[in-house]
């Protein structure tokens, strides 16, 4: 049990650190996406400031943009680090839970087998009294009638 606990955990912070590195092989590729994108919008921002004064309102309103996508980027990634990390404390909570049913379940096991032996010595013990009292009711028995064999042998030597 103990091999198969240590397989699961093995095997999960296995799927932990796989998950990780997906979820940071995806931001880079996000990242890379938001990084093109922000080298495009700035590209152009600068040649329509070139060609038009009143494009100057426009690359406002692109770069307001471009900080409100990079402010949605960071809390979203923010808000994955918190799934991620209450995923984690979950799934720890789970194995604590599993182990403390089964250390529950080995003590019961535990404090079942003790009251069986007890139960077993008890018998035993009764058993061996039944035994000690049927020997000593046999052997006042045994008195009793070797007592009355030797009375009736007296009697039969009185009576001659």
């Amino acid at each position: 049990r103990k091999e198969e606990e240590h397989r699961g955990a093995v095997e999960l912070v296995r799927q932990i650190q796989q998950n990780e590195q997906d979820r940071l092989l995806e931001l880079e590729l996000k990242d890379q996406a938001n990084a093109a994108e922000n080298k495009r919008l700035e590209s152009l921002m600068l040649e329509e400031y070139e060609k038009r004064k009143l494009i100057k309102q426009k690359q406002g309103e692109l770069r307001d943009e471009l900080n409100r996508a990079n402010e949605t980027m960071l809390l979203r990634r923010e808000e994955e680090k918190k799934l991620d990390l209450l995923n984690d404390l979950k799934v720890l909570e789970i194995q604590k839970e599993r182990a403390d049913r089964e250390a529950a379940y080995e003590e019961e096991q535990q404090q079942i087998k003790i009251e069986k032996e007890k139960e077993i010595a008890r018998l035993r013990a009764q058993q061996e009294r039944a035994k000690d009292e049927q020997a000593e009711r046999d052997a006042l028995r045994a008195r009793r009638a070797a007592e009355e064999q030797e009375r009736k042998f007296r009697q039969k030597e009185l009576d001659e």
